[in-house]
């Protein structure tokens, strides 16, 4: 028999872990993730439970994997999703959290695992998807508790578009949701800093109802 060289062996762990990935966002999908275990995704891919702890060490590595690779899609759908207003002016807080609405929104429409894995987040846990979120949310201005007041804008941002994806027409909420989170980012900015008003933005997020 023919020995594997060391690149196709790379291509086939490769293939398998992206079989185990797609098996645990499929089951996600179908009954969200507290009801997933590592028996389960083994029974989904195919495979046996010995040879899945050969590829992932347990249920959060695996479920950090999904998260990581859904942060590399959301990256590449934020790029394609269009920014309004001028190249040379900096976006405002408004249009920033809108791109990311609308970016997150079609990203979850291509992943139906995705609102499940937004929802069931522990506090105490964030995942890879939750810091990217974070990350890209505006800044506007210096913060008092800068982490805790992200986190917090990070949930809120999370947790409601997990539940405006579910509904017949998810647009509606997606202008409430930008301002319950530019309304924590901005309530605890620091005051020495605050005394602007809010900048507003007409256009609001445009994100198509699913079919």
């Amino acid at each position: 028999m023919r020995r594997l060289t060391p690149r196709k062996r790379q291509l086939r762990g490769e293939r398998r872990v992206a079989q185990i990935v797609g098996a645990a966002e499929g089951l996600i999908a179908d009954v969200g993730v507290q009801a997933v275990s590592m028996n389960a995704i083994a029974r989904r891919a195919g495979i046996s439970p010995g040879s899945l702890y050969q590829y992932f060490s347990g249920r959060n590595t695996l479920l950090e994997e999904l998260s990581r690779r859904l942060v590399t899609q959301l990256q590449c759908t934020t790029q394609q999703v269009p920014c309004t207003g001028s190249r040379s002016i900096p976006p405002t807080p408004e249009i920033t959290v809108d791109r990311l609405l609308n970016a997150v929104m079609l990203l979850a429409q291509e992943h139906p695992a995705l609102p499940a894995l937004l929802a069931a987040t522990e506090p105490t846990e964030p995942h890879t998807f939750l810091r990217a979120i974070s990350r890209s949310l505006p800044r506007v201005g210096p913060l008092h508790n800068e982490d805790v007041t992200r986190d917090l804008a990070t949930r809120i941002f999370c947790t409601d578009i997990s539940l405006a994806v579910q509904q017949p027409d998810p647009a509606v909420l997606l202008l409430p949701i930008r301002q319950a989170v530019l309304s924590v980012l901005r309530a605890t900015e620091n005051p020495q800093h605050s005394a602007s008003p809010p900048m507003t933005s007409q256009a609001g997020p445009t994100a198509s109802p699913r079919n």
